[in-house]
């Protein structure tokens, strides 16, 4: 009679190897993730030890405002300093209160107490500005939970969504996007990333080359991608401020400005915000109305882009506003003449005080003062013709004056000047629609003439 082999006994089936090793996979994966998530969080720590704010509780009445956002929150475009808008709502909710102290970046002090003394954490009004330009709403999120438990604020303001354009370079789909949250992806990417740079293109196998980009602005599958990451962000952001029991805030920009959005940001800012138990500031719509009253010139800066000093006061302005309404600030916000008093001595003083070249030439521009900005900047762009925002900026002070022959000549010597072709398109954009504003005077011309 055959004998059975005993190795056939016990071999596993197909099926049940495959399940085996997948689960052995699955359990490496969540090992190595939660090891490296472990790694960060004592690296993280080691900065929330550095922090003054660290571990500290707020007092009763106390209202500590964090600004979170991008350039925007910055300040770009005027005196960043004293003309941002986090800085001109710490000036407004500490009026009515000597000794109130700003905080930037955590230890630098904006606006100091009665006797200059050192900022602590015991004033009515604390506000720390955690912004930078180019970060969008997944950044933020990414960085929220250690920031709030280092701060331990009340209130916190998100201005986020417009540079969300830059996850195109690396996100095809929302699969994607999810997988880039997790650090063994990250891992690999960064890994991927060195190794393309060490190696020659031609050595390397098809599936390590770089992905091919998923299209260009306005493709209705990116579009879509990126209005759902903006939405995501914006619910998760304001559960995870309530989580530290924060009140969040969520702005809309003045104008349409979110990837992803070429219309109705505002109102999906102001649809999350009521779901979410958020306070909102529409922005975007207070601005159709301020753009009508005082026209663009006043309230924007050179890059038509960003708000001038002036524009950052009426955003918080509005802000001081929302916030006093529901009841968050606890000696109330001064009256509107007050805070537009205020406002304006801010700005003069942000004139009178400015060192820097560039941002003096702004304040100068807003203030009315042509002749003086417009020398300024063509000072800078002549000892640095290579610097795109100068250049842009008074090509078009030059466009508004009428100067079309400088302009061109500004936006043509940075071009010439440029090696990054992000930045050469940019300038190049300018010129090419100075040639098609000339083609089209021309075209009028000939029609008026009868030689069309």
């Amino acid at each position: 009679m055959p004998q059975e082999n005993p190795s056939t006994r016990s071999e596993w089936p197909p099926a049940k190897k495959a399940i085996f090793a997948s689960l052995t996979i699955l359990l490496i994966f969540a090992s190595v993730e939660a090891g490296l998530r472990g790694a960060g969080r004592i690296l993280l720590s080691e900065l929330v030890n550095a922090n003054p704010y660290a571990s500290t509780v707020t007092t009763s009445g106390e209202l500590r405002i964090l600004c979170l956002g991008d350039d925007f929150t910055e300040g770009i475009g005027t005196d960043r300093r004293n003309l941002s808008y986090p800085a001109q709502l710490a000036r407004i909710l500490a009026a009515g209160d000597s000794t109130s102290t700003v905080i930037n970046d955590g230890n630098r002090t904006i606006l100091d107490g009665p006797g200059g003394e050192t900022p602590t954490t015991a004033t009515p009004f604390d506000f720390i500005t955690r912004s930078a330009p180019g970060r969008g709403s997944n950044e933020l999120l990414r960085d929220l939970p250690h920031r709030l438990e280092a701060i331990r604020p009340s209130v916190v303001l998100v201005l986020t969504g417009r540079t969300n354009e830059g996850y195109s370079l690396d996100s095809t789909d929302f699969i994607n996007f999810r997988l880039n949250r997790l650090r063994i992806y990250k891992g690999m990417k960064i890994a991927l990333s060195r190794l393309r740079a060490l190696l020659p293109r031609d050595s390397l196998p098809r599936i390590l080359l770089e992905p091919t980009s998923i299209g260009q602005a306005g493709d209705r599958e990116r579009d879509m991608f990126l209005a759902a990451v903006y939405e995501e962000d914006l619910r998760r952001i304001s559960r995870i401020c309530h989580a530290y029991g924060a009140t969040p805030v969520l702005l809309s920009y003045p104008a349409e400005l979110v990837a992803g959005l070429r219309k109705g940001h505002a109102e999906l800012v102001r649809r999350v915000a009521g779901e979410e138990k958020a306070i909102t500031v529409d922005h975007f719509s207070l601005w159709k109305r301020y753009r009508a009253t005082y026209g663009d010139a006043a309230i924007f800066s050179l890059d038509r882009l960003h708000p001038n000093g002036f524009g950052y006061g009426l955003m918080a302005r509005d802000i001081a506003t929302a916030l006093d309404d529901a009841g968050l600030v606890p000696r109330g916000s001064p009256p509107r003449h007050e805070i537009d008093a205020l406002l304006m001595n801010l700005r003069i003083e942000a004139v009178a005080h400015a060192t820097d070249p560039h941002t003096r030439a702004l304040l100068l521009y807003e203030r009315g003062e042509t002749d003086e900005a417009l020398a300024l900047l063509a000072l800078l762009h002549r000892q640095h013709p290579e610097n795109t925002t100068v250049s842009l900026e008074l090509g078009t002070l030059y466009e508004l004056l009428g100067e079309k022959p400088s302009a061109r000549a500004t936006y043509r010597a940075t071009f010439e000047a440029l090696s990054d072709p992000e930045s050469s398109a940019l300038v190049k954009s300018r010129l090419d629609n100075l040639d098609r504003l000339d083609e089209l005077r021309r075209r009028e011309a000939r029609k008026r003439t009868g030689a069309y």
